[in-house]
């Protein structure tokens, strides 16, 4: 009995978390977005796209989404940061690089973010319902629909 509800414990924290840094993760991309790209991007920049492939990966575990996500970073964002770090290195204005280290500092953050949850939502032993279905359930009902 105690076994279980420990395990019930755990799967229970496991998707709290994942809950809770997706929501840190989006906070995070839409103040990047908004330094970034400026808002007159309306937020549908590549931070914001990088967020919803994640969520594709995290709901449906779709690897088409983390595909996206990984291609996002380094096609568009990565990029789009060094021109940015390039820009405010031919600026007279000082404090223009500062902000640009700073915004990589966050950039860095939020990929750090985002993979941590990319490895923690589809890891089995954080779903123990998924797991119980593949592996008891699933087996049982293709026994019954033959």
């Amino acid at each position: 009995m105690f076994k279980s509800a420990t395990a019930d414990l755990n799967a229970a924290a496991a998707s709290a978390f994942v809950q809770i840094a997706a929501a840190a993760a989006t906070a995070v991309g839409s103040f990047i977005d908004n330094r970034l790209f400026g808002p007159s991007m309306g937020n549908t920049t590549q931070g914001t796209g990088s967020l919803a492939a994640l969520r594709g990966w995290v709901a449906y575990g779709d690897p088409e989404a983390a595909a996206e996500r990984h291609r996002l970073w380094s096609e568009r964002i990565e990029p789009t940061l060094d021109r940015l770090q390039s820009l405010a290195g031919d600026s007279e204005d000082p404090a223009a690089e500062e902000e640009v280290v700073e915004l990589r500092s966050s950039l860095r953050d939020l990929k750090r973010i985002q993979w941590a949850i990319e490895d923690v939502a589809r890891t089995p032993g954080n779903r123990p319902a998924g797991v119980e279905y593949s592996e008891r359930l699933e087996p049982l009902r293709r026994e019954i629909l033959k």
